[in-house]
């Protein structure tokens, strides 16, 4: 009735299965899986709420935690955030993708302009680490000396990065 292939619904399902078997195998304590959940979430709550760019201040009164200790939050999630490239999230690289483009070509297409989006609503310094890490393949360090700080806080800049992203997705977009 919706003029979707049961092949779309049927590799998406099987698809997300598979993720799910992966993760729950990964290695990854939970706890610190747990975390990033709660950090992604605090965001997208935050800045839906706010309706501005959120703070770490606004995070740890709404998490009701120190700065220090939020700042351990982002440390034990870094891991986490860097493991997938945003490549294989909007080009796949699957023959069912390449068998049937035009059912995946609009969701591509509107994948990409809200993650563009996104991006493009970022904090300027999150913005610039996220464009150099993804787009112009410089590694933390390289990126480091670009923006002369430490390799520490271009981590925390790109994982606060992230989970703004994710926070920001998992809102607009329905992942299986």
């Amino acid at each position: 009735t919706k003029k979707v292939k049961f092949e779309t619904y049927a590799y998406m399902r099987i698809r997300g299965s598979i993720i799910d078997e992966l993760r729950k195998v990964d290695g990854v304590p939970q706890s610190i899986k747990n975390n990033a959940k709660t950090l992604q979430e605090a965001f997208s709550y935050l800045e839906q709420t706010l309706g501005r760019t959120v703070e770490d201040e606004d995070l740890c009164k709404y998490l009701n935690i120190t700065s220090d200790e939020l700042n351990n939050l982002y440390k034990s999630i870094a891991p986490l955030t860097t493991t997938i490239p945003f490549d294989d999230f909007i080009l796949p690289d699957d023959t069912y993708f390449l068998e049937n483009p035009m059912d995946v070509l609009i969701e591509k297409k509107e994948t990409c302009k809200i993650l563009g989006e996104a991006i493009a609503e970022l904090p300027k310094k999150e913005k610039t680490v996220i464009t150099l890490y993804y787009y112009e393949d410089l590694n933390f360090k390289e990126i480091s000396k670009v923006l002369d700080l430490s390799q520490g806080r271009i981590s925390q800049l790109h994982t606060k990065a992230i989970l703004r992203l994710r926070g920001k997705l998992s809102r607009r977009l329905k992942f299986p």
